[in-house]
């Protein structure tokens, strides 16, 4: 069996490294956040027409959503450290089908002749 030996220039750039790794994935999940965010931006007007309201009151609702993203995140920053993390993510997935299931429903399917 080899052992290998680590000299001090490996210890000291191991923690740089880990550094780096992390500002790399918050500044991943960051953008993902914002663009989670504006992309539905690009399609307020379909949605406005699917919906039969207008840009005005679909853009609220973005905003409103906004608002919520925010609000939540406050009350999960509360509760983060007692709720496991795989139990926290389990919760907000289901949590998050409800209205994913309510707004697929809401959408005018159209119906084919037969």
């Amino acid at each position: 069996m080899s052992t290998q030996t680590l000299s001090p220039d490996m210890l000291s750039s191991a923690p740089r490294q880990v550094a780096l790794w992390r500002a790399a994935i918050i500044g991943t999940i960051g953008f993902l956040t914002l663009v989670d965010l504006f992309a539905t931006q690009a399609v307020l007007p379909s949605l406005a027409r699917l919906y039969g309201v207008t840009p005005a009151a679909i853009g609220s609702a973005v905003n409103a959503t906004t608002i919520g993203m925010a609000v939540s995140c406050l009350g999960v920053a509360l509760v983060s450290r007692s709720v496991p993390r795989r139990l926290g993510i389990w919760v907000s997935l289901a949590l998050l089908a409800i209205p994913i299931r309510r707004m697929m429903e809401s959408v005018k399917q159209p119906t084919s002749a037969t």
